[in-house]
């Protein structure tokens, strides 16, 4: 089995994995002998000028160096993700195919991963940057909780437990009671968002006629109010309303890259700022980064 070794050095903090290819030298044999026991896989070095990058780096390539040495194409299928993996999977009612659970699982495993690690590295949700990606990332995770069935109650404690089982062993300290009452007022902001959901779809979705008017509406739902695209598509499915899955991707993809309005005649609700609403953040670069 491949070790891994990580230090913090004056150089900046690097990281090692060593592979075992011969039988030890003695019972004090292990990582770092001079015996030539353990082949060296990889040794990275990162410059501390970028340290809270250069923390998160280590901790993905990390995990993907060792998935690639475990012989696993699965990220999360290297031990150390196992309880995150499980308490995921026991927060979800069970429902769906087999194959469609273990996707829901993988992605919100990898949102709260990232986003434990960016918020014990000091970004908080907020509207704009890398605030904002910590943002889309934990609402994320509230939405495919909300689409499975679960409860978004659950949030708090898997951010926790992310907290626990992953990233403190890779040697951060433990995420303060203020951030994790941080976390907790994000699920209630974004509680709220959901609450609000289909009063706001129904009040804007029936007043427009035909799949793509109603997917202008989504999107500027979305960008308006705060509506997750996956809420606001369940609810029109739910609801009998036709709807153009294509145009919806389409406006996505143009809206992401900047190019303007969609078309439509005026706001479909009132614009002004709200607390819980994503308005003021809605930029490229943050929604690739959170890859949404």
């Amino acid at each position: 089995m491949a070790t891994v070794r990580r230090a913090v050095l004056a150089g900046g903090p690097h990281l090692s994995i060593e592979f075992p290819v011969g039988p030890p030298c003695s019972i004090t044999c292990g990582p770092g002998c001079r015996c030539g026991r353990y082949r060296v896989l990889a040794h990275l070095r990162f410059n501390p000028a970028s340290q809270t990058r250069s923390l998160m780096e280590i901790a993905v390539l990390e995990s993907e160096l060792l998935g690639a040495v475990h012989g696993t194409r699965e990220p999360y299928g290297v031990h150390r993700f196992a309880t995150l993996v499980k308490s995921v999977r026991d927060a979800l009612p069970a429902k769906g195919t087999q194959a469609a659970r273990a996707q829901r699982v993988r992605l919100i495993a990898d949102r709260l991963f990232t986003a434990t690690l960016l918020i014990g590295s000091g970004f908080e949700p907020g509207p704009r940057g890398a605030a904002y990606v910590v943002r889309r990332l934990l609402r994320n995770v509230g939405t495919e909780l909300a689409l499975a069935g679960g409860s978004l109650t659950c949030l708090d404690g898997l951010v926790q437990v992310a907290d626990r089982s992953v990233r403190t062993t890779l040697g951060f300290a433990p995420l303060t009671d203020a951030l994790l009452a941080v976390v907790r007022d994000e699920r209630e902001r974004f509680a709220h968002v959901l609450a609000r959901a289909p009063i706001l779809l129904r009040s804007t979705v029936t007043r427009r006629q035909g799949p793509t008017e109603r997917a202008h509406a989504l999107l500027r739902l979305r960008n308006e109010q705060g509506v997750p695209l996956g809420i606001a598509v369940a609810w029109c499915r739910e609801n009998d309303f036709a709807l153009s899955l294509r145009r919806v991707a389409l406006l996505q993809e143009t809206s992401q890259r900047g190019e303007g309005a969609w078309g439509l005649p005026g706001p479909l609700t009132d614009t002004r700022p709200r607390p819980d609403s994503d308005t003021h953040s809605t930029t490229p670069h943050a929604i690739s980064a959170a890859g949404l």
